[in-house]
């Protein structure tokens, strides 16, 4: 993550909480925008936030996409087993089980 002192004490207190709270779903207002030509993606953005931050809750998914420049989002563990997996950085991914 780049940017400049009070970007990075932000990121820092967000992810805090976030770790904090554990929450196995969590709802995102105003979540990073997906562009039409696929330049930019919401999921994309929150899971590779999530990932950083090393969250539980590491998918994401958005509903209707708006033309605007935020969306609604939800970020989500796929089961608890797993949740904890990805917090202890041990993703195991079987090729028969979808992710």
């Amino acid at each position: 993550m780049e940017g400049d002192a009070a970007e990075q004490t932000r990121f820092d207190a967000t992810r805090f909480v976030l770790r904090m709270i554990d929450a196995d779903i969590i709802g995102i207002v105003e979540a990073p925008n997906t562009k039409a030509n696929g330049a930019q993606s919401t999921m994309t953005k929150l899971e590779t936030f999530a990932t950083f931050a090393g969250l539980g809750a590491s998918r994401a998914m958005t509903g209707l996409l708006s033309g605007g420049i935020q969306e609604i989002a939800v970020m989500f563990a796929t089961s608890a087993k797993k949740a904890q997996e990805e917090r202890d950085g041990a993703i195991h991914i079987h090729p028969w089980r979808r992710s």
